[in-house]
Formats: C-alpha cells, sequence, structure tokens
C-alpha cells in the first residue's frame, strides 16, 4: 500500500506526479506545444493542474495516467478527481480511487469530454476520514450527484444534437465552419477547434481575403487574460493552417509587418 511522504515534501511529489499527468494527457491530444500552467495547492490536501490552451479529455486515459503517476511516485491510494469547466465552474467529470475496487466510484469511461478549458482538481482523503469522518461522505456524496447531473446532460444534449446541426455555418472554401459548435467540416469529416482556435477562424471568416493587423488579432482574441506569450498568435495561426490544409485554395497567410490574411481563392 502506498503512503504519504514526510510533510515537507509531499506537495513537491504531488506537483511532479500531476505535471506528469498533464503532460501525458496533452500528448494524447497530440498537443506538444502547449504549456501546462502552474501547479496550485489549494489546501492541505486538495491539488489543481490547469493547462495554457483548451483540451478534450477521455475519462479512460485520465484515470489511467493519474494512477500510473502516482503510484511511481508512491502517492496516496485513496483521492477524489474532479475535471472542471473553467468557464461555468461546473463538474464535467469526477470520480473516486480507494484502495478496494468495490469502493472505488469509475463512471463514464470511454465518453470524451469536447475541446474546452478544464481544470483537474485531486482531493487526498485521509485515512482517518475515511473510518470516521465526514468529510468524505460529503464529497462522496457531491461526486454521486455530479455523476447523476452529468448522466443527465449528456442524454439532453443527445437528443437535441439534432436540431442543433442546423446552426449557423460560414462557408470557407470546401469547408464549413460552424463558430457556435467549435468545428470545421469538409465532406463530411469534422475538425475539432480550441476556444481561442474558433474565435481566431471566426475573425478572419468575417474577413475573408482581407488583412488583419496582428494588434487586432491580438487584442480581440486575448485582451482579456492578460498578457500572452509573444509566440501564441503565431502557434495558433500555424495549427489553423495544418487544419485547413486539405483545401489548396484555402490558406492563412503572413503580410509581414502587418498581420495575416485568410485568402480563400
Amino acid at each position: 500500500m502506498a503512503r504519504s511522504k514526510e510533510p515537507s515534501y509531499f506537495s513537491e511529489i504531488v506537483k511532479v506526479a500531476l505535471r506528469d499527468v498533464g503532460n501525458q494527457l496533452l500528448l494524447s491530444d497530440k498537443d506538444s506545444i502547449s504549456l501546462i500552467s502552474p501547479i496550485i495547492q489549494i489546501n492541505e490536501h486538495t491539488y489543481e493542474l490547469s493547462f495554457e490552451a483548451d483540451i478534450s479529455i477521455v475519462p479512460d486515459t485520465l484515470v489511467a495516467n493519474i494512477r500510473h503517476s502516482f503510484e511511481k511516485l508512491e502517492l496516496p491510494e485513496r483521492y477524489i478527481v474532479e475535471v472542471i469547466n473553467c468557464s461555468n465552474r461546473e463538474v464535467s467529470y469526477s470520480y473516486r480511487v480507494m484502495m478496494s475496487q468495490e469502493e472505488s466510484i469509475i463512471p463514464c469511461l470511454g465518453r470524451r469530454l469536447p475541446y474546452n478549458c478544464y481544470r483537474i482538481r485531486i482531493l487526498f482523503i485521509e485515512e482517518t476520514a475515511v473510518l470516521g469522518g465526514d468529510n468524505v461522505l460529503v464529497w462522496a456524496s457531491l461526486c454521486l450527484i455530479s455523476i447523476a447531473g452529468i448522466g443527465f446532460l449528456y442524454v439532453a444534449k443527445k437528443k437535441n444534437r439534432k436540431n442543433n446541426e442546423a446552426s449557423e455555418q460560414i462557408r470557407i472554401g470546401k469547408y464549413s465552419f460552424y463558430p457556435d459548435k467549435n468545428f470545421l467540416e469538409k465532406e463530411g469529416r469534422r475538425i475539432s477547434l480550441t476556444t481561442k482556435e474558433r474565435e481566431l477562424m471566426q475573425l478572419f471568416s468575417q474577413h475573408q481575403n482581407e488583412t488583419i493587423k496582428r494588434e487586432v488579432l491580438v487584442k480581440e482574441v486575448w485582451e482579456d487574460q492578460g498578457v500572452i506569450v509573444g509566440r501564441s498568435l503565431d502557434a495558433f495561426i500555424s495549427r489553423l493552417r495544418k487544419k485547413l490544409q486539405d483545401d489548396p485554395s484555402v490558406n492563412i497567410i503572413n503580410i509581414h509587418g502587418v498581420g495575416y490574411k485568410l485568402e480563400v481563392l
């Protein structure tokens, strides 16, 4: 059985483990560019992992990566994991791991969470609390309630999916762009977009074949989030180019010293 580390080192070891988890999640999402934000310790038993860019999370991968990293560093085997949506602060996915499989609750495996901004929160459960404390009972109840809520939302969204397909679309060469759905579509194939990619694409789609100044792109997409890394815009433009590469009539070109232009022939 894994034991807790000495108090003076425990938080540092947890942070190392969560950085490893974050790296594996990004790699599984085929993202080798985005950064992992600093790990935050909320209190003695709770830590939070977040990312620079939007990410899609597969519960199976999340569960396996956390278990593997925690086992390597001999971290406690009792914990609750919550995946929190940054925008509305709702729990998009959660599960509980205990030493015995019978006590663990790991629902909804195989259902990918769509691209969005997520924070992953880890609560380590003390052994004394497991034996008699009320805190864990509260956390377990909240976990079960959130799981039920997720199931309800999943069914509701599934029922409304066909109606929502008729939402706004913008033609860009051979692509159809759905700004309210965060994806491009070409010949029936969907290409997912992160929130930032969608915001950039929306600006370009509204100004096809027009040069947009670099400072305008930065102001519209990043101003409300403080100073950005110097090359973030260029990195996101590069991602969009790759997602548009199947249509040679569409390209995002660099207007040297000015900005970018979505060129549609």
